[in-house]
C-alpha cells in the first residue's frame, strides 16, 4: 500500500507539473496495478484518488475532445478491472467455501476440521485456556435409512445442524463428519462446560420432534485437552471413543473422556 500510494502520488504529481499529456497514460497500468496487488476496497480507494485529480487535470490541460476520450477511457478501464477483480474474488470465495463447507447442511466438513482444530490447539497451549471437544452421532442411523430412505436421514441431518448451530454458544464451531456425525470445537470450554453443554444438546435433540422421523436421539462422546494433546490426533481419537462408549452403554447417552490433567 505504501509503495502503491507513493507511486499513484509521484503520477499524479506529474500530471499535475509537467505540460505532457501523454504522461496520462501512464495511470492506465497504474489502475490496473492498484486493483490487481491491493484488496479490493483499498484498491478502488487508491485509484479513485488517482483517477479524480488526473480527470480534472486533463480537463484543464487538454482540449475538450481529447480531455473527454482520455477521461472515458480511464473510466471505463477503472470500472471495468474493478468488475473484474470482484468477479474473481466471489468465485474464489465460493471456490473455497465450497472446499470446507458440507453441500447438505452448510457446516464445516471434515476437510477443515484438522485445520482448526490443530490452530485451536496452538492457541490453547500458548495462552493456557482449556479446550474441549465434543463428538455425536446419530442414534440408528442406519434403520432410519432402511425405514425412512436416504432422503429422510439427510433432511433429518440438514435440520439437526441447524439445531446445532442455535444451540452451541459464539465462538463455537460445527462441522459434519459424515451423514449421521458432527464433531464440535468448544475452546475456553473446562470440563465442567463441556459436561453441561453436552447433556444440553443430548436433551434438546430427545425432546424435539423431528421432520419425517419424529423422535431421534444422538450418543455424544465428550473431551478436553491433556497435557499431552499437542496434536489433533489424539483428540478426536478420545471423543469419538467417548462417542463409542456412549452408544455402547445405551442411545441417548453421554460419556466423558478425560485426557491426563495439564499442570498448573
Amino acid at each position: 500500500l505504501i509503495i502503491l500510494s507513493g507511486l499513484n502520488s509521484g503520477l499524479l504529481a506529474a500530471v499535475l507539473t509537467l505540460d505532457s499529456p501523454g504522461i496520462t497514460h501512464w495511470a492506465m497500468p497504474l489502475l490496473i496495478l492498484n486493483l490487481l496487488i491491493l484488496p479490493l476496497r483499498q484498491g478502488m480507494a487508491l485509484s479513485f484518488l488517482l483517477l479524480l485529480p488526473t480527470a480534472g487535470a486533463v480537463l484543464f490541460q487538454q482540449p475538450t475532445t481529447d480531455a473527454v476520450i482520455t477521461i472515458t477511457g480511464l473510466v471505463i478501464l477503472f470500472a471495468a478491472a474493478s468488475l473484474y477483480i470482484w468477479h474473481y474474488d466471489h468465485m474464489a470465495q465460493s471456490a473455497e467455501d465450497l472446499a470446507i463447507t458440507d453441500p447438505v447442511t452448510g457446516a464445516h466438513n471434515a476437510r477443515f476440521l484438522d485445520e482448526t482444530l490443530q490452530k485451536e490447539i496452538s492457541r490453547a497451549i500458548a495462552t493456557g485456556h482449556q479446550l474441549s471437544v465434543i463428538d455425536l452421532s446419530i442414534d440408528y442411523a442406519d434403520e432410519a435409512a432402511d425405514l425412512h430412505g436416504k432422503a429422510g436421514v439427510q433432511t433429518l441431518f440438514r435440520d439437526m445442524t441447524e439445531h446445532l448451530f442455535d444451540v452451541i454458544r459464539a465462538g463455537d464451531t460445527l462441522y459434519t463428519l459424515n451423514e449421521s456425525e458432527f464433531f464440535l470445537i468448544l475452546p475456553y470450554t473446562p470440563e465442567e462446560g463441556v459436561r453441561v453443554i453436552a447433556e444440553r444438546i443430548r436433551r434438546t435433540i430427545a425432546e424435539h420432534q423431528w421432520a419425517v422421523v419424529g423422535k431421534a436421539t444422538v450418543s455424544i462422546g465428550c473431551t478436553t485437552r491433556g497435557t499431552g494433546d499437542t496434536r489433533t490426533d489424539g483428540l478426536r481419537q478420545r471423543a469419538h471413543a467417548a462417542m463409542e462408549e456412549a452408544r455402547r452403554r445405551g442411545a441417548d447417552s453421554v460419556w466423558f473422556s478425560a485426557g491426563e490433567t495439564i499442570a498448573a
